[in-house]
């Protein structure tokens, strides 16, 4: 009998050991730096990047039921209202979406403690930061396990966001240190999140050589393949939110890794379509646009004022995007955001420039004083000059963060004049 029972007990230990090595392989979804662009934005094409697009990949990957996701933090760059609304509208699809966790960078602790409050009730709890000592007086987590690892959020940064809240820092070090205890007692894979630069990771993972994973923070695109400090895994999705990265875990060890660009060909998530839609309506709602500093200019007359005396430019104008950028903006639900109303109409920042589509209709889109200036003057007496142009006047919307292929010798020629 004895024997009978031993053998039984021998199965079973080898059944567990068998399921141990041939677990299924964990996801790990890296999110994060999105910056406060919840929608693709800019005339670059294709567009990538939004929350709705990151929603539909995550679900899919999500599928296979062995996943974990990560957000590091860099939610918003701004101090704003809009900014607020932008936070709590991400933590809403990252909680809807199941994220193990959610690190707060400096920036994002800039809004404040009533604002991370609220981010942390909308986010299920799943905010968390070991760089503050008193993590729960902010509704804040430390690690949170999922699957086999142990997460934690921290940042080089870590006096900063303790001195927002009125906490005490932890020093990163000794914030990295508790995670890999913790790691090690709970017999989980330390994963920290940083809102730091990869020098930082790179130092960390030769200080702490158990981390299996430090997603850090970075300007540009992730690097192409994937990268180990030892037997420490570095990833990056670099900036703006406009790609996430999949790295799948298996046998103790990282080995597959992609980086997704979020272009048009990926569908937009239908939950995240709502939260985002519900962002827009709060915009609009709470008239931000209206709330938006002006400064007093010349007058402006409107494009209709300038077609008059220069035909030949009007015509190549009437034939062109800037006369229907508006339009885009009313097509997609924008009308309202002042994020992208600046770079649709003609004049936003002036006291005489665009107000509404109905008060200044002659504003509306990009006319001839976006690029000219305000000339009420000019038309009233055409010896009154306007300032000569240099391609200096595109680069204000044309910009790297919202035209990245502009290049102005390929562009002119479209709407020389």
């Amino acid at each position: 009998m004895r024997l009978v029972l031993l053998a039984a007990g021998l199965a079973v230990l080898s059944a567990g050991i068998c399921s141990l090595h041939t677990a299924a392989p964990q996801v790990v979804i890296l999110s994060g730096d999105i910056q406060g662009y919840l929608s693709p934005c800019g005339c670059s094409t294709p567009m990538l990047g939004g929350i709705r697009r990151m929603a539909g990949v995550v679900r899919g990957l999500e599928a296979s039921g062995h996943s974990t996701l990560l957000e590091n933090g860099g939610m918003v760059t701004g101090l704003g209202r809009q900014d607020e609304m932008k936070a709590e509208t991400l933590v809403q699809t990252l909680a809807d979406l199941d994220v193990a966790s959610i690190n707060i960078g400096p920036d994002d602790a800039r809004l404040g403690p009533g604002e991370i409050l609220q981010l942390s009730q909308l986010a299920g709890g799943k905010l968390s930061s070991l760089c503050v000592a008193d993590p729960e007086a902010h509704s804040l987590g430390t690690a949170a396990p999922s699957g086999p690892f142990l997460v934690g959020g921290a940042t080089d940064y870590g006096y900063a966001v303790a001195s927002v809240l009125d906490s005490t820092p932890i020093p990163l070090d000794a914030a990295v240190q508790s995670l890999v205890d913790e790691a090690d007692a709970e017999r989980l894979a330390p994963v920290l999140m940083l809102q730091g630069s990869h020098d930082s990771a790179a130092r960390l993972a030769r200080r702490f050589p158990k981390l299996a994973l430090i997603q850090y923070s970075s300007i540009g695109d992730p690097p192409s393949k994937l990268e180990r400090v030892g037997d420490t895994v570095l990833a990056t999705t670099g900036e703006r939110g406009k790609r996430i990265v999949a790295l799948t875990y298996a046998n103790g060890r990282f080995e597959q890794y992609r980086v997704i660009s979020l272009g048009p060909e990926y569908r937009d998530d239908p939950v995240a379509s709502r939260f985002y839609a519900a962002y827009l309506r709060r915009v609009t709602d709470e008239k931000l646009l209206e709330k938006l500093p002006r400064a007093k200019t010349a007058l402006y007359a409107g494009s209709s004022r300038c077609v008059g005396c220069h035909q030949s430019a009007a015509h190549v104008w009437k034939s062109s995007a800037h006369r229907t950028a508006f339009a885009i903006l009313q097509s997609q639900g924008h009308a309202f955001d002042p994020d992208c109303v600046s770079c649709h109409v003609t004049g936003l920042a002036s006291t005489s420039g665009y107000r509404s589509a109905t008060a200044t209709p002659d504003l509306v889109g990009v006319g001839c004083e976006s690029c000219h200036g305000p000339a009420l003057a000019h038309a009233l007496n055409p010896k009154t000059k306007l300032p000569k142009l240099s391609e200096k006047a595109c680069l204000g919307c044309h910009n790297p963060l919202n035209s990245a292929n502009f290049d102005f010798a390929a562009y002119w020629p479209k709407i020389r004049h």
